[in-house]
């Protein structure tokens, strides 16, 4: 992950699913457990206000593979924040180009005959390859994985491939100065 005190608080970025789907919804990690939220109630709401004004300056960019992600899980999430016209991108060549190669590079973002839909990280860093997107995620890299979680392909790994400055939602709601 980039040092947050490299990164820009006037940045465009580029959102990825878990970070809505999650920010909203409770997690346990292991069955039986009680889940825990991972922000308070006003956070949560602080967090809202804070992604909402972002939307309005066209500064959260909800790319469509992602969007429509975060719409089977969370549709009033990507309701809340696709009102904003800011937030909504096109497809260009470059960004085609971009996402071919990521799936020749790591075969495992491709789409695999089990999947209905088409995975979101791969036109995630495709965007922010050709835009200059800070990526968000929830995601761990790679070395921070155990068992099968950790022979997949992650963001934040390819974004320090890439030079992509990457970043947790956390990260981001502190920077903002949404959360303390």
């Amino acid at each position: 992950m980039t040092q947050l005190s490299m990164l820009p608080q006037l940045g465009i970025y580029a959102i990825d699913a878990n970070c809505v789907i999650g920010l909203d919804n409770r997690h346990s990690v292991l069955p039986g457990h009680t889940p825990r939220p991972d922000f308070t109630d006003s956070e949560r709401a602080a967090i809202w206000r804070g992604l909402e004004s972002l939307a309005s300056e066209a500064r959260i960019k909800l790319i469509p593979a992602v969007a429509e992600e975060i719409g089977r899980k969370d549709p009033q999430g990507v309701a809340q924040l696709r009102q904003y016209k800011g937030t909504r991108v096109r497809v260009n060549n470059r960004v085609r180009l971009n996402y071919q190669r990521l799936i020749e590079r790591y075969p495992d973002w491709g789409v695999r005959g089990d999947e209905e839909h088409e995975q979101g990280d791969p036109w995630l860093v495709a965007y922010a390859m050709d835009r200059g997107y800070y990526i968000v995620t929830n995601e761990k890299p790679r070395a921070a994985q155990r068992g099968r979680r950790r022979s997949r392909t992650k963001i934040p790994d390819v974004c320090a491939i890439q030079s992509i400055p990457c970043m947790t939602f956390k990260d981001l709601a502190h920077l903002q100065g949404w959360i303390s």
